[in-house]
């Protein structure tokens, strides 16, 4: 990731309140040969906030929360992004992306969104959390690459509103489940919706996008759609639609 690809992500997640003073808070010099390391985003995202605290007293505490839910979700999403291109096998395309590893509970005599659909909107956050901090342990020795779609598309899955009639698992060819959900791997951030439900937002790696389409056309209700199709219920952060076509 260079200086340039890190200014513009940034500039993405943050509050316009602060977007326009990022550039001059980021290390001038050249840019470093194999990326910038996890550790040097993490040290980079903390004197980010520190600044924030000295520019906008009065403001500090709404501005920082925005920070914290719209840079932790660029973040995230680089992390699937690189964690999917270094799993995916194209000849075993659903399996390949769920990873047992990475789920936070063993799965006996389910699927892992059995679990997942039955669970309260907080363990259902718990769950998340618990698969992100897994993917981000196993990367911790890899560059940070950067946190655009990586050629792929963001998808939104409402467990709620999944009828489990499993047209969608048929004609995605088992890359989404029959809760409609997508493979666990690729899954980023859950947010809560304004009917008391909660969605789960997921990359799709290029490989999968026929399949995931395919699947997203089958199924009867709109338990799994693609992110340019959602409505104001999913209060993804600010900017994250401007990442699909």
């Amino acid at each position: 990731m260079t200086r340039d690809q890190l200014l513009t992500d940034l500039k993405r997640a943050l509050d316009p309140a602060i977007a326009d003073e990022v550039e001059a808070w980021l290390p001038a010099g050249d840019d470093p040969p194999r990326g910038i390391a996890r550790s040097d985003t993490s040290d980079l995202l903390a004197t980010l906030r520190e600044r924030v605290s000295a520019a906008f007293p009065d403001r500090a505490e709404r501005i920082l929360a925005a920070f914290d839910e719209q840079a932790g979700f660029y973040l995230s999403l680089a992390e699937t992004i690189q964690w999917c291109s270094l799993v995916i096998d194209e000849r075993r395309l659903a399996a390949s992306l769920r990873t047992r590893a990475l789920w936070p509970a063993p799965i006996v005599g389910q699927t892992a969104t059995d679990v997942f659909v039955h669970e309260t909107l907080e363990q259902r956050d718990r769950i998340v959390r618990e698969l992100v901090e897994a993917r981000r342990k196993r990367l911790k020795h890899w560059p940070l690459t950067r946190g655009s779609r990586g050629g792929g598309r963001l998808a939104l899955w409402c467990p709620d509103q999944s009828i489990a009639d499993g047209s969608a698992e048929l004609e995605s060819r088992g890359y989404l489940d029959a809760n409609d959900g997508p493979p666990w791997d690729t899954w980023v951030a859950t947010f809560p919706a304004e009917d008391l439900t909660s969605i789960v937002v997921a990359w799709v790696p290029p490989l999968a996008y026929a399949d995931a389409n395919a699947g997203i056309d089958a199924t009867p209700t709109t338990a799994v759609r693609w992110l340019w199709m959602h409505d104001d219920r999913a209060r993804v952060p600010r900017g994250v639609e401007r990442l699909d076509p």
